[in-house]
């Protein structure tokens, strides 16, 4: 981050997050969603190739789901 940017300076320590890496994205988040679990929407494939779902647990936390590209 170029410290001269205050604006990226701002959003730093603004987001705290748990990412869990799961081999079979698509899989598991058909395997919680019958459970019950809470999802913001499906399973997105990002910029870099990877692949990001973000549920929330039973207190309103959100937690991420991500399988790694390759």
């Amino acid at each position: 981050m170029d410290p001269s940017d205050t604006e990226a300076a701002s959003l730093v320590g603004l987001f705290v997050g748990v990412s869990l890496v799961v081999d079979d994205i698509d899989a598991m988040d058909s395997s919680l969603l019958e459970k019950g679990v809470t999802f913001t929407g499906p399973p997105e494939k990002q910029p870099c190739g990877s692949k990001l779902a973000q549920l929330k647990d039973p207190d309103g936390n959100v937690l991420m789901l991500l399988e790694e590209a390759g």
